[in-house]
């Protein structure tokens, strides 16, 4: 895109939550202002950008083909701690603040998509006039712009989002496990490609690695790790999702979901392959399990010794043995009473639990011996929108993380919503967050919005 986009916006207090006035005037011109900004025709004009059709007529400003131009000032009396912009778009859009890109984004959205301010654009934000800027152009009929920016609700000593992959902003299903070796937490995850920005449809989800991050101080700040290396055994490009870490008798084991190429679609027979490591970085490749058409591994040990792999298959969660972790025994199905997938079993307050990502939030269950699992009544957990920055959808592909009298879920989130994903890039976008479980009344609750500080320790995991 080659036009340069001035906008004004809304900003929100740090502390009070309170919204500052917009700039009251700020201008547009029709003709590219050139690399100094200087345009041969400014025009004062409302915030809202586009044709009388599109969004129902919100736009203020008229805005009917090609491209556009604007300048304004956003004027702070205090820097937010957590800003965000939120973006209404039908058309291709790139926005800066003082210079520095905040987000560069294709397509349509159905509604406000947030846009965290982070790196050097929120380190350029200061007290005083600071100016906003964009690319944009006309996708076709109706085209649309709207921007405003708000400050995000509190998230304690731990930041929200807890993590986005620096690469393809794609981090999705994550887990943890200790590294041994290195004595610091790792993260392992699909690194879906989201900011890539002409994939057509769920591209985005296909020819995907398995990203790593890492954490030094206990879980609360993660740094990216690059990929994990020896998956690749058949040349090409393939899919990897869902991966499960687990450290067994002196080396770690990984299963993981695998699809032959990529595809624009949800197509491909996904496949269960293991492989083992003795550092987490570099793995060797083990064998393939018997079982067709399966994603979503979650392993946990069995009181008389041995493994149960909870998995998906036919959006079920079904369950199968092993002593070897080689030859498994079909063990039937745990849970079939809604579609969903990723399943994942820990032990918490003397109980057992499964919860499953149902396309709506976290569906819970108990059990007394890990093969009979009863669901739990009142709804799902992560199902309703948070209040913290990126974390205004349901909660998706959880692991947890037991430590103690004290429980975390990780999951992942669209910050954008729910829905149309292969409509916009800046609804692709995935964010990383974490908070608490509780046990209330017998019942696994979670507040996504309580402000959190922990401190993981190895020595308080379950196994």
């Amino acid at each position: 895109m080659k036009a340069l986009l001035f906008l004004g916006l809304i900003a929100a207090q740090a502390l009070a939550q309170e919204s500052l006035p917009a700039t009251a005037k700020w201008q547009f011109s029709t003709e590219f202002p050139g690399s100094s900004g200087d345009a041969p025709k400014w025009q004062a004009g409302d915030a809202s950008f586009g044709s009388g059709a599109a969004y129902g007529g919100k736009a203020k400003t008229r805005w009917d083909s090609g491209q556009l131009w604007l300048r304004g000032s956003l004027d702070l009396a205090k820097v937010p701690a957590a800003p965000q912009l939120f973006l209404t778009h039908r058309a291709d859009v790139a926005i800066r603040i003082n210079g520095h890109l905040v987000g560069d984004f294709i397509g349509e959205t159905p509604g406000e998509v947030p846009v965290p301010i982070q790196g050097e654009a929120l380190a350029s934000l200061k007290p005083g006039a600071n100016e906003i800027t964009a690319e944009a152009s006309c996708i076709g009929a109706d085209p649309f712009l709207e921007i405003r920016m708000a400050e995000a609700a509190p998230s304690g000593a731990i930041q929200a989002p807890l993590y986005r992959d620096p690469r393809f902003d794609g981090a999705a299903d994550p887990m943890l496990v200790w590294n041994r070796g290195e004595k610091c937490w790792t993260m392992f995850y699909t690194q879906r490609r989201a900011n890539l920005k002409y994939l057509p449809r769920v591209g985005y989800c296909y020819g995907t690695d398995i990203g790593m991050a890492v954490s030094k101080d206990g879980g609360r700040t993660w740094n990216y790790a690059g990929t994990a290396q020896g998956l690749e055994t058949r040349g090409g490009k393939n899919t990897w999702w869902a991966p499960e870490v687990v450290y067994i008798e002196g080396k770690y084991h990984m299963w993981v979901s695998y699809i032959e190429g990529v595809h624009n679609d949800w197509t491909g027979d996904p496949a269960m392959l293991h492989y083992t490591s003795d550092d987490l970085r570099h793995w060797s490749f083990s064998d393939k399990l018997p079982m067709k058409s399966v994603i979503d591994a979650s392993i946990f040990p069995l009181p008389a010794g041995g493994w149960r792999m909870f998995y998906k298959q036919d959006s079920k969660t079904l369950m199968t043995d092993s002593t070897d972790l080689k030859v498994w025994t079909d063990k039937g199905i745990a849970a079939d009473d809604a579609g969903q997938e990723g399943p994942n079993v820990f032990r918490f307050k003397g109980r057992y639990w499964m919860i499953a990502d149902v396309w709506h939030g976290q569906q819970v269950y108990q059990s007394e011996d890990l093969t009979k699992w009863t669901l739990q009544e009142g709804g799902t957990i992560l199902g309703t929108p948070g209040k913290r920055r990126d974390d205004g959808a349901f909660g998706r592909h959880a692991d947890v993380l037991v430590q103690g009298e004290r429980c975390f879920i990780l999951y992942f989130t669209h910050p954008g919503g729910d829905k149309g994903h292969e409509f916009a890039s800046s609804l692709k976008r995935t964010s990383v967050q974490v908070a608490e479980l509780e046990v209330r009344d017998g019942k696994l609750v979670c507040d996504r919005d309580k402000p959190l500080g922990y401190q993981w320790s190895p020595e308080l995991t379950d196994w």
